[in-house]
Order: C-alpha cells, then structure tokens, then sequence
C-alpha cells in the first residue's frame, strides 16, 4: 500500500488525515584535519546513506559551529588534529545537553589502548581504526544514525 493510498483511505473514510510524513534524514558529521580523509568519508557515506544530511569540519572553530548548529545523531570523530583534541571534543558533545544523545565513533590511526579506555570513559561510543574499510563506516551508520541511542548501543555492544 502507498502512502498517498492510506491517506486517501483514511479521508474517505472520515478519519483524520495523517500530517505528511518526511522520511527520516540521518544527520552524520566528519571531523578530521585531513581533507582527503574526509572526501573518502563523504564518498563512503553518500553512497551508503543516501539522503543523509552529512556535513564536514576540519578544525577546531568549523567543528564547533558544526557540532551547535547541526545537533548530529552521529559524529566521525579524528582524535589527533592541531589544536583540537578529539578527547576534549568527545568530552563536550557527550556534557551537552542538546548533544547528549549523540553517537560519537572516533577514527583514528592513534588508538592506543590508554587513549581508548580515556575515550570509552568520557562517552565514546566506538572506534574504527585508520586506514578503515568502508565495511566499518557502514555498520557504524546502521548502529547509530537514526536510531535512539539505547538501541544503537544494543546493536554496537562489544564496539
């Protein structure tokens, strides 16, 4: 059955019309230094989310505007970035109130298992090592972006 199908059933039938529904745009936010870091994230996501609304920044004062304005469900984070620090970043998101529910997965080649367990106790919610396979990118998407943040941590348990 089509949408336009159930509304016109519903009218004929003197129930309230349904409000147009939009389908759901997943919001994903890259952050990285590396500009070609982040055309291969944009090209992954763009293929693998198609009408998601995937926006990009590339240091500290893009990433913060970004991040207040944008209110993504998930971030691509880089850690090690020039005068950014992706554990500060992590820190903020996950202590802000309109950020609170938001994936934060960090990409790096830097994930030591010190920087990791620093990660995981601010709020990191999953890690994809440098260089990453588009396979890693594509199961983050499915765990976190569009989804609440209980059943994306169900579904990325063990991350």
């Amino acid at each position: 059955m089509l949408h336009s199908d159930l509304v016109t059933f519903m009218r004929d039938h003197g129930m309230p019309a349904m409000a147009h529904h939009k389908p759901h745009r997943p919001r994903i936010a890259v952050v990285d230094d590396d500009v070609q870091v982040i055309g291969a994230l944009l090209r992954i996501l763009s293929r693998i989310a198609p009408g998601a609304d995937i926006r990009s920044a590339h240091d500290r004062f893009s990433a913060g505007v970004l991040l207040a304005s944008f209110h993504p469900e998930l971030v691509l984070l880089d850690i090690v970035m020039p005068g950014l620090s992706g554990v500060e970043v992590c820190e903020r998101i996950k202590s802000t109130p309109e950020l609170r529910g938001t994936a934060v997965v960090i990409v790096s080649a830097h994930i030591s298992v010190e920087v990791r367990a620093r990660l995981t106790a601010v709020g990191a919610d999953g890690f994809i090592s440098k260089p990453f396979a588009t396979t890693d990118i594509e199961a983050a998407v499915a765990s976190f972006a569009g989804t609440s943040k209980a059943t994306a941590a169900a579904a990325h348990a063990g991350g």
